[in-house]
């Protein structure tokens, strides 16, 4: 019976890392965006995320799992998978906005990418607050550690705050241009 359940696991495992494969295969074949622009910036979000993601959290972890007596249940473990769950959801939603752009389903009808787009914002911006706070609340806010935050919060809620305003009619999504495809800027309709 004992080496039935091993054989389970090891199944089950290897289904895991197969779907994982695949998935990632799949996610590698559509990163290439066409010529549209908001795809592109999705994408290089997209990037950036995982590969900070992978590059600085995963040795963190890799370290963490072997230094600490505590092994996978100490606090600095706990944190670090935290973050890499996080950082793992926040690339998944950065790459429905960059499927959805491409596929031109970001307009100001859109409720969800409209809601996406406010969530990472807000998400950022409550991270940036956090990191500006943690040195206690007897020290002076630290911008210098969440100006990169504040930053990334502020492109992600623009282009929510703009569907909305769009949507609500006090803003034109798009001048009357030649090129269809051009992307001027929005103006603002009193």
């Amino acid at each position: 019976a004992a080496n039935r359940n091993e054989n389970n696991t090891a199944s089950r495992i290897e289904n895991v890392l197969r779907e994982l494969l695949r998935g990632c295969k799949e996610v590698y074949r559509t990163l290439p965006v066409t010529n549209e622009r908001p795809a592109t910036f999705y994408r290089t979000f997209f990037v950036f995320v995982t590969l900070g993601n992978v590059v600085f959290n995963v040795p963190e972890l890799a370290y963490n799992l072997r230094s600490d007596a505590g092994g996978l249940f100490s606090l600095s473990t706990s944190l670090t998978m935290s973050s890499i769950a996080r950082l793992g959801y926040l690339s998944v939603v950065l790459y429905v906005l960059k499927d959805g752009a491409e596929r031109k389903k970001m307009t100001s009808e859109g409720k969800t990418f409209v809601s996406l787009n406010m969530m990472v914002g807000l998400w950022a911006l409550g991270v940036g607050i956090a990191q500006g706070l943690s040195d206690g609340p007897t020290s002076p806010f630290n911008i210098r550690r969440a100006a990169d935050k504040f930053l990334f919060a502020i492109l992600f809620l623009n282009n929510g705050i703009l569907s909305l305003l769009s949507k609500m009619g006090i803003i034109k999504a798009r001048d009357d241009v030649d090129d269809p495809d051009a992307d001027p800027p929005l103006r603002v309709v009193f």
